[in-house]
């Protein structure tokens, strides 16, 4: 169907005939868009698709009907159909709207493209090319979208922009300059903006981290992990409501130096399994999410240490490699973390427990090779010695080596 003289015979007559019923044009757009043979078909009827104003009707089918179905069977739940994208006619068009910039004149009829663009965001077949014109896209909606929020009363901006930041989280080894700078000026907006941006700000940041994409962890880990440290770590405005408040406080949070926000971890993550931003942390980008681990706790418990005196002690260890001795802090509830619930708070627990399925995961993957398996034991265990100033830290090797 796709060969030369049929595109130019049949395919262009169904297309675009205005003698042809409708129902046999749809069919024949829907067998076009679905099939991975039409990048020829597009290349040469572009223009006159969007002469012809048919531009959208091709989106639209995209949208409905470029899916292959597998019916999947969980446990004792009820079947469910996973739908998967398919064909090149979802790229192509993504091609097209981005070369013609025609994203950028239609504004108000942008929930079609930012699903087309999220769509091949979930392919497994991307190209390089076509995902980047893809969040190029979604980037202008973003900042459009933003600069819009500026001119209105606050709303919860986050509910406008989140299938574009789906979109771009996906395929985030495409747009990672503009997701750097996206992240910093979130940043800065939190620590430095008006009320209003704070807010704003704050809520992208949140579901950033609920959303957390292997492709984001990937390449974004140092980035995630600073805006963690932003959401969870006590800032100045924590710091006067702290000092205000601490003596009616019923949570342990405000002791360790965590945020307001931190508090309620438990109403935004029922379980640790929840955390997409913790879970692919340290499976993706484990060298930065250890780093980041090990200094994070060393701030909380340093807070709890300096806070409450009379709760913690200096406990002495042995290094058997070195027989050096160092002093860590701890208390029994902090030799429970990540093990028992609510001896510490949850979130310290969760850093712990993916931190340490993360690491027996490794070594029982790699167990085979014997040589790469006892440096990285090793390294896990000299590290932790040497940079933790808690026994929290040392549960995780504690017993393991």
């Amino acid at each position: 169907m796709f060969i030369q003289v049929n595109r130019d015979k049949f395919l262009y007559s169904l297309t675009f005939s205005d003698e042809i019923p409708q129902s046999w044009k749809r069919q024949t757009e829907i067998g076009i868009v679905k099939s991975r043979f039409c990048d020829n078909y597009f290349e040469e009827q572009g223009s006159e698709i969007l002469e012809q104003g048919m531009l959208f009707d091709f989106v639209k089918n995209i949208n409905l009907f470029a899916f292959e179905g597998e019916l999947l069977h969980i446990r004792q739940e009820s079947p469910q159909m996973k739908l998967s994208p398919i064909g090149n006619g979802r790229p192509c068009i993504i091609r097209l709207l981005k070369n013609e910039e025609i994203y950028k004149k239609n504004i108000i009829g942008r929930d079609d493209i930012v699903k087309l663009c999220l769509d091949y965001a979930k392919q497994e077949d991307k190209v390089a090319v076509i995902a980047s014109d893809a969040c190029a896209m979604m980037e202008y909606y973003v900042e459009y979208a933003l600069q819009e929020s500026e001119q209105e009363n606050y709303y919860k901006i986050i509910d406008e922009i989140s299938s574009c930041l789906e979109a771009l989280y996906r395929m985030a080894d495409n747009s990672e300059e503009w997701l750097k700078k996206f992240f910093n000026t979130l940043i800065n907006n939190y620590i430095n903006g008006n009320r209003k941006s704070m807010r704003k700000s704050e809520d992208i940041m949140e579901w950033t981290l609920k959303n957390a994409y292997p492709a984001l962890v990937t390449g974004l880990a140092s980035e995630l992990c600073s805006i963690a440290d932003i959401l969870w770590l006590r800032g100045k405005v924590d710091a006067e409501e702290f000092d205000f408040y601490r003596a009616d406080r019923l949570s342990k949070g405000f002791e360790y130096g965590l945020s307001e926000k931190a508090e309620h971890y438990n109403y935004l993550y029922r379980t640790v399994y929840e955390n997409a931003f913790l879970w692919n942390l340290f499976r993706l980008n484990f060298k930065v999410g250890f780093h980041w681990a090990i200094q994070f706790i060393n701030k909380v418990i340093l807070e709890y240490a300096t806070n409450n005196p009379e709760y913690v002690i200096k406990i002495k260890v042995k290094i058997s490699e070195s027989n050096a001795i160092k002093e860590y802090w701890g208390n029994g509830n902090m030799w429970l973390a990540g093990i028992r619930d609510h001896n510490v708070p949850t979130l310290i627990g969760d850093v712990i427990f993916c931190l340490k399925e993360a690491i027996i995961s490794s070594l029982e993957i790699c167990k085979k090779d014997h040589e790469f398996t006892v440096a990285f034991a090793n390294y896990v265990k000299e590290t932790i010695y040497s940079k933790s100033n808690n026994i929290v830290l040392l549960t995780i090797i504690v017993g393991k080596w």
